[in-house]
């Protein structure tokens, strides 16, 4: 019945990281053109062996830029003992916001027959969370005298629309020009932009002209 005792110092590591489970979400775009995204958003179930200490996106900020396609955002799961385990979301981007249509009226001279709007022009007030794109339609043309309502339907990227009305008072002619009076309308959009830029102009008369068009760097 002798005995005897020593003591043993046990270490006890946890070399098992953790399972990472995410899910695929759609979100959506707020009136200023942002999104945000949460890790439990995406988290759909991740577990560890002992305990999960944090989980972490690799993006929680989406703006209009990210509505082409659906965007890969990695969530890495860590457990107390630093395991760490990723798994990737796929986040779609929409915008389900409607342009803000603004029309302004107008009145326009009769020349040689017909006077042709340009809707872009007269709606160019108009604003949207991400951009304006389209005009519809893209050019209206009368060939009388009178006082026309002209519905404008303004979009954008996504393809929602908003509506507005522009009164053109067509006259038989037009008014003498005054000194300094921009004879020359133009409008780009969607600016800003990086990708196709259109530029439309009116010149009330047929004339030579020379346009030059800069970029932010004078290029």
């Amino acid at each position: 019945g002798n005995t005897s005792t020593c003591a043993a110092v046990v270490t006890v590591r946890d070399i098992t990281p953790p399972t990472a489970l995410c899910k695929n979400r759609t979100i959506n775009l707020d009136n200023s053109g942002n999104a945000t995204l949460t890790s439990t958003d995406v988290d759909n179930g991740s577990t560890d062996n002992c305990s999960i200490s944090s989980k972490t996106l690799q993006r929680t900020q989406f703006n209009c830029g990210d509505i082409a396609a659906p965007v890969s955002n990695f969530l890495t799961v860590t457990d107390p003992s630093g395991n760490t385990a990723s798994c990737i979301a796929y986040i779609t981007v929409k915008d389900v916001h409607a342009p803000t249509a603004i029309c302004e009226n107008t009145t326009v001279p009769l020349m040689n027959g017909s006077v042709t709007v340009y809707p872009s022009i007269l709606a160019d007030s108009s604003f949207d969370n991400c951009s304006v794109t389209t005009y519809l339609p893209t050019a209206k043309t009368y060939y009388a005298p009178g006082v026309y309502n002209l519905v404008i339907t303004v979009r954008d990227w996504s393809g929602n629309g908003a509506n507005c009305t522009s009164v053109i008072t067509v006259t038989p002619s037009g008014p003498s020009e005054k000194p300094g009076e921009d004879k020359f309308k133009m409008t780009l959009y969607p600016n800003p932009t990086q990708g196709l830029l259109n530029l439309e102009f009116e010149l009330g008369e047929s004339q030579a002209f020379e346009l030059a068009v800069y970029n932010i760097t004078g290029k």
